[in-house]
């Protein structure tokens, strides 16, 4: 699980050479490379060759007499085509603050409980979505928020400051009975169940009186927590931001435009930064949870450049452009591509249209058109957002319904 995050290709060999086809392993063949591969891993993971050291008989003799041999630990920067340090372009999105190649992995948090989950491993599961594991934070929205070191989506689901600027939240509140963090709520009700009657409650037995998704299967309780964190805590989230951007917007524009001066963090060297520079890293940060680390680059005709890729999956991520990208070929939405069959999954057309409602509410940001920036901007957003959730509503309708009386 941790291994995927990195690289799908990697963890495809690894899984192939050490667990689905050992038995034709071949320690004096396959040995070196399957090292190699291991080593490519530390430092996404945040591990070096010291914390790993030297196996003892990893010695030259050693070596000749078992007829492997142990290649040494090298670590290289971080790939850019790594998901966990992706360039800094989001998609088909050039975002023009530092902190989003963080920010943007929170989707590795929702792939590695989704994995942890279908191993029924709901513990370990639950340790992610509290703690976090891979969106560090760094900048003036985590002062903002009050995060250190990593966000979690528990502190997503739980923010109720940043959820109810969202103008839509309260409407999914009152259709939750007023519970103000009904994502958490969701989430919770799964992960708070013993492992006795997540036994229990795959063999079909237990009582009507336990938790409320007790009677669910792992492949049904994965779904709704990863659905759940996608659609419920990581959306509205990212739309809260969006609107405190524009909080912050009216803010800045009561004051005069003007250069200044501010000190970085950490040292002496001094840089001059827009007014709007802060309220722009927050712009940056909300489109970056919409898009995800997942979902890679566009090249500059705006196709998937990972397409062809064995890292590419258009059902690997977990953003709003992974959702719209799947549903697209379902229901003829995809643009056309040069070279590419039918059958294959695309882009959506409307991928571009939240491209440029991001650039557009970015300019209007450093314009201080903060009413333009809520009124034609980020209403939109939201509603062109609904597109690809509409989509999915539809094709699970007719999905139940091929089911019944199945």
């Amino acid at each position: 699980p941790q291994l995927i995050s990195v690289s799908k290709t990697v963890h495809g060999y690894l899984q192939s050479m050490l667990i689905d086809n050992v038995g034709s392993y071949d320690a004096e063949k396959d040995f070196t490379n399957v090292m190699k591969a291991l080593y490519s891993t530390l430092v996404p993971i945040g591990i070096s060759c010291s914390d790993i050291g030297k196996y003892y008989q990893a010695t030259a003799t050693t070596a000749t007499a078992t007829g492997r041999n142990f290649p040494p630990c090298v670590t290289s920067n971080p790939s850019t085509s790594s998901h966990m340090f992706s360039s800094h372009t989001l998609a088909n999105y050039d975002p023009t603050t530092s902190s989003t190649t963080y920010t943007s992995t929170i989707d590795l948090d929702i792939l590695q409980i989704k994995i942890l989950m279908k191993m029924g491993e709901h513990i370990a599961a639950s340790w992610i979505y509290e703690s976090g594991r891979h969106s560090f934070q760094t900048g003036t929205t985590s002062d903002i928020l009050n995060i250190v070191n990593y966000q979690s989506l528990k502190q997503m689901a739980t923010n109720h400051d940043i959820l109810h600027k969202n103008i839509w939240y309260s409407k999914y509140v009152d259709y939750m009975k007023g519970d103000n963090f009904f994502g958490n709520s969701l989430v919770s009700s799964v992960f708070s169940l013993s492992q006795e009657e997540l036994n229990e409650g795959y063999q079909g037995g237990g009582n009507e009186d336990t938790a409320r998704f007790k009677w669910s299967s792992i492949s049904q309780h994965t779904e709704v927590v990863s659905k759940t964190l996608q659609y419920l805590v990581l959306q509205p989230f990212a739309f809260g931001l969006m609107y405190l951007a524009v909080e912050k917007c009216f803010d800045e524009s009561s004051l005069k435009m003007k250069s200044q001066v501010w000190k970085k963090k950490g040292g002496d060297e001094q840089q001059s930064i827009s007014p709007t520079y802060y309220i722009e890293q927050i712009w940056d940060e909300a489109a970056s949870y919409l898009i995800g680390s997942l979902e890679g680059q566009y090249d500059k005709d705006d196709e998937i450049s990972y397409m062809y890729s064995d890292d590419y999956d258009p059902q690997f991520g977990f953003g709003l452009y992974a959702l719209a990208n799947t549903r697209c070929n379902q229901f003829g939405t995809c643009s056309t591509y040069r070279n590419m069959p039918p059958s294959s999954p695309g882009r959506a057309k409307i991928v571009s249209v939240y491209r440029d409602l991001f650039y557009t509410g970015k300019n209007q940001i450093v314009s201080l058109q903060c009413e333009e920036l809520l009124e034609t901007t980020i209403k939109q957003a939201q509603r062109w957002s609904l597109v690809p959730i509409i989509q999915s509503v539809i094709r699970y309708a007719i999905k139940v319904e091929e089911l019944k009386g199945g």
